[in-house]
């Protein structure tokens, strides 16, 4: 996919290549596309279970403050794994740590039981 996205002159990340046909770059086009919208519905949930859990919050500020400092974490961890160039194995292990830190082994009584989005209930409760 990266040949045929690179096919046109103003990528200068992998270099044109004329080569390739145009249909293998619209068609590459398309499949990026159709990948984002799955990306963008798959999060749709997410965000509206979010979004309700921080509205039942008793401090709606002090939920969404958090919420706010998880989000500045995650993308600093991003660029730092990023520009160090670690391999795969520090990338999962930083996943599977801050979800296991998300994971609270007590819940809240406003998740009823149920674990929500591996701690954001017990996050936006606070």
């Amino acid at each position: 996919m990266s040949l045929a996205l690179g096919s046109i002159n103003d990528v200068g990340i992998w270099g044109p290549l004329s080569d390739i046909p145009w249909k293998y770059f619209i068609a590459a086009i398309g499949l990026v596309g159709c990948l984002f919208v799955l990306i963008v519905l798959v999060f749709i949930p997410l965000g509206q279970v979010v979004s309700r859990e921080m509205d039942s919050a008793s401090n709606a500020l002090r939920g969404y403050s958090f919420n706010l400092i998880g989000s500045v974490i995650g993308v600093v961890t991003f660029f730092l794994l990023g520009r160090w160039m670690l391999p795969p194995i520090v990338w999962m292990a930083t996943i599977l740590l801050s979800l296991r830190l998300c994971i609270s082994p007590v819940q809240p009584p406003s998740c009823n039981g149920h674990s929500q989005l591996g701690g954001t209930c017990s996050v936006a409760s606070v």
